[in-house]
């Protein structure tokens, strides 16, 4: 094999691991923002439950309340969802919510009721591991109240996206005009 053919196949191979590095990069901002970040959903409350967890820790030992919230999906009644309802006090994400108990009274009233509310929640559901959506606040809505849409985190996906197409042709640009394995380096 000749240095030219050795040269090709190496910037190939620097190239493909940059834009493997700069699409992990991009997609786990994705990932963060989408689960960080408020998502909104349109609901109908239809129970709930509270459960007592003891905490053992090295700095905390108490009891922590979490509260669960089963839902219905306003528009599709048979999808149904399960929240849950729990303090993020002064840790991450900083939501600094402490009203944990609050809401949960105020969503047993709107399933008293069966009135359509908007939640605002974070988080993913994934069964595999018990996680549950947390959610932040909640209103009731009106008949034809719309549900709010969360525009900071499109402009997050849109900067993320964008941060992505430029690292591309970045990354092309560098391995094309490069000449860290010219000849005349040796």
């Amino acid at each position: 094999m000749n240095f030219e053919k050795i040269t090709s196949i190496f910037k190939y191979m620097i190239r493909k691991s940059m834009y493997i590095i700069a699409t992990l990069c991009c997609l786990s901002i994705v990932l963060a923002t989408n689960y960080i970040m408020p998502s909104y959903e349109k609901v109908v409350f239809t129970g709930g439950e509270a459960k007592r967890y003891l905490k053992k820790d090295n700095k905390t030992e108490g009891k922590n309340d979490i509260y669960y919230l089963y839902t219905q999906n306003a528009n599709s009644p048979d999808k149904v969802n399960v929240f849950k309802n729990e303090d993020t006090g002064w840790g991450f994400p900083f939501y600094f919510k402490f009203n944990s108990a609050d809401l949960q009274a105020k969503a047993q009233s709107l399933a008293n009721s069966k009135q359509v509310a908007e939640i605002k929640y974070y988080g993913w559901r994934i069964d595999m591991f018990s996680m549950f959506k947390n959610i932040i606040k909640i209103t009731p809505l009106k008949e034809n109240d719309k549900i709010s849409t969360p525009y900071v985190s499109y402009l997050i996906y849109l900067l993320a996206l964008l941060a992505w197409i430029y690292w591309l042709f970045k990354i092309r640009f560098f391995i094309e005009q490069s000449n860290f394995l010219s000849e005349d380096n040796e």
